[in-house]
């Protein structure tokens, strides 16, 4: 007699939303006490600097510390927050956890895009879990890092979708949040670099 064929038992695949919901989730678990953080050092510079005066004095006026010119990061960001929950540090965490975590997604969403679904989950796990985040997180002033984290991959989310207008604007946006994705040009031209096309045609067409 023939034996039966035997059948292998597999796990269930999970939607691509699924898997993204789960280390959104599981960010959300470790980073939990960001919530509970105080202020910290440079927080209080950049209170004092928005209290009790208006947006556009705010943005006109110098930078408390002098070393930078991040109007998004600093002064627009604490002028909104402080006058939207009153100097509430929580709202100030909450809103970095929310920056963090929607990092991760345009981190998964570009990453799927360029490596495919797998590639993508590990990539994003990796960066969620990661004891990097937890400065930016557990500083109300690392809103400059994760302005210009988000930005970058949104930025880079909209040239893969054919928007490279309005990905220009965000890249200024997170330029003005912290100057460290000055190179993000030079990262689109090597992800979106075309079999034997030579560099120069995409570095133009990155620029």
């Amino acid at each position: 007699p023939v034996p039966a064929p035997t059948t292998t038992r597999r796990l269930p695949v999970l939607p691509v939303a699924g898997v993204l919901g789960l280390v959104l989730l599981a960010a959300l678990w470790l980073h939990r006490a960001a919530l509970r953080a105080p202020f910290f050092a440079d927080d209080f510079v950049f209170l004092d600097q928005v209290r009790h005066r208006g947006l556009l004095a705010v943005l006109a006026g110098a930078d408390p510390i002098g070393n930078f010119v991040r109007p998004m990061g600093r002064q627009l960001h604490f002028w909104l927050l402080s006058r939207a929950g009153g100097e509430s540090a929580a709202l100030f965490h909450a809103v970095n956890l929310a920056l963090f975590l929607g990092a991760l997604a345009l981190l998964f969403v570009v990453a799927r895009r360029l490596a495919g679904t797998l590639a993508a989950t590990i990539a994003t796990a990796f960066v969620a879990l990661h004891y990097a985040a937890d400065v930016p997180l557990l500083w109300a002033s690392g809103s400059q890092a994760l302005l210009a984290l988000a930005g970058a991959l949104g930025a880079r989310a909209l040239v893969l979708a054919g928007w490279r207008a309005v990905a220009a604007v965000v890249v200024l946006l997170a330029l003005l949040s912290k100057e460290t994705v000055l190179f993000l040009p030079l990262v689109a031209a090597l992800a979106a670099r075309r079999g034997g096309e030579p560099w120069r045609r995409s570095l133009v067409r990155a620029w």
